[in-house]
Formats: structure tokens, sequence, C-alpha cells
């Protein structure tokens, strides 16, 4: 070994430095003066810095979880000025991890996304390989990322989970929080003293009847509603995936009534 670079192993590996934003760093391996590997809270870096950027604290560590506590951009070709990727993964992040969003929207409360997508690297490359990423709709707005079509209910962002559908498609299966006691698609009229079932199909409130029990109603609702988004699904079946067009045949309707994430 050179005695030059023997002198400079042993003077910087096991060294610390700090950063400008007070991130502190370990040297694992100095290799040369332009390949330098360390490590930061113990977790090894991959892409090496210049002992020269250690020296002065010009280094970031792009694994440092500063979205919500838990993203981090990574190392890859994608960075923040990727605007329309950068969006989507900071308000799904902050969709599942901002207590004021949960406070606001209590149906958030147990959502999460996987570790996986932590990493911006990785939900970046995973958009950029779905159908309908980056597609708008006729009226400008960008297809939306929705995680419980493909898996009813689901409560984690993942790539098992997630597909991007129009935003006409996903305001169709999206459940509301409703003051009501009756289930989704019905209310009582008093004057009549009989149930009433509507759907909104379209953009266009539709009355679909009066009923003498709420059983009544809400099944010539859930009829309706099912009929309505398949034929969305018919619609747009070539412009989303097929796993997304397959759940939007087999969606069914429910009773519940609370927001959709």
């Amino acid at each position: 070994m050179n005695p030059r670079l023997k002198v400079a192993k042993k003077k910087y590996e096991g060294l610390e430095f700090t950063n400008n934003n007070g991130e502190v760093c370990v040297v694992e391996t100095y290799i040369n003066a332009k390949e330098v590997y360390v490590s930061f809270n113990g977790e090894h870096y991959v892409k090496p810095f210049r002992i020269g950027n250690l020296v002065r604290g010009e280094f970031v560590n792009l694994y440092a979880p500063k979205v919500r506590g838990v993203g981090y951009l990574g190392i890859g070709k994608f960075t923040a000025k990727d605007k329309l990727e950068y969006q989507t993964w900071t308000n799904m992040l902050k969709r599942a991890y901002d207590d004021k969003t949960k406070e606001i929207q209590p149906s958030y409360k147990y959502s999460s996304v996987c570790k996986e997508w932590h990493n911006f690297q990785n939900f970046a490359e995973w958009c950029n390989n779905q159908i309908g990423f980056g597609v708008a709709d006729c009226n400008g707005k960008f297809y939306q990322l929705d995680k419980d079509l493909i898996f009813l209910d689901s409560k984690v962002y993942s790539s098992e989970t997630c597909c991007f559908i129009p935003q006409c498609v996903n305001l169709a299966i999206s459940k509301r929080v409703s003051v009501s006691k009756y289930p989704t698609g019905v209310c009582f009229d008093k004057k009549a003293g009989k149930f009433i079932a509507s759907i909104t199909k379209f953009g266009r409130h539709e009355f679909l009847g009066y009923f003498g029990n709420v059983e009544e109603a809400f099944q010539t609702f859930k009829v309706s509603k099912e009929s309505y988004v398949a034929e969305l699904a018919g619609e747009w079946k070539e412009s989303i995936s097929e796993k997304a067009y397959k759940a939007l045949l087999n969606y069914k309707a429910t009773k519940e009534t609370e927001y959709k994430e």
C-alpha cells in the first residue's frame, strides 16, 4: 500500500464530520481523496464523497427522512425538480403521516406508506412505469393515485395496492362523510313519509325513486351505482391499467359513509 494512502486511511477512517445541516457521518472507508465512503447513524451510504467536501461540511445525506419524518430523496436520477412525481409523493406522505390532515379527515388515521416508497427514487420509478401517470383527463386534471380500488379499503400505499385513475372515476367510487343515519345514497323525505334513493352520475344528481323502507332504497342505489361504475370502466378502459379496469367491473357499493383516501 502506498505510504501516503496508508497515512490518509489511518487519519480519516473512523473520523466524524458534521455538515451544514448538523448531520453527522463517520468515515468507514478511505479509497482516495475523491472516493470516501461514510455512514449516517450506522447506515452505510452507497455514494462516495470527496474528503474536501467532508472537511468543509459541504455534503448532504440523501437518506435523511426529511419529508413527514419518513420520506427521503435517495440516490438516483429523480429530484424535487421532477414536479409531478415529487408532488404526488409528498401529497401521499402528507395523507399518511400529517397529524393535521388526519384530524380533519379521520379516515386517514390508519393509513401508511410501504417502506420501499419512503425512498422517493423507488416511488418515482414506479410512477413512470404506470399506465395513467402524467395523463390528463378532458378537464385537464391529472389522473389520481388511488390505493383502495384494487384492494377494497386498503390503508397501505404500495405498488401492489395502487393505480392511477381519472378524477371522475375516483369521485365515483369515493365514500363521503355523512351526518345521516341512513346508508349511502339514501335519505328520508318527511313530507312524503318515504325514503328516497338518488345518485350522482357524470356530475349530475339523479333521482331514483321513493321507497317504503331503507333496504329497498339502498338496493336500488346499489344497482345503479355498480352499473354506473361499470359504465365508467368501459369508457376509460383504454387509458387505465388492466387491474384497475377489472376492479371497477367488480366494484360493489356498500352502505358505509366515510371519506375515501
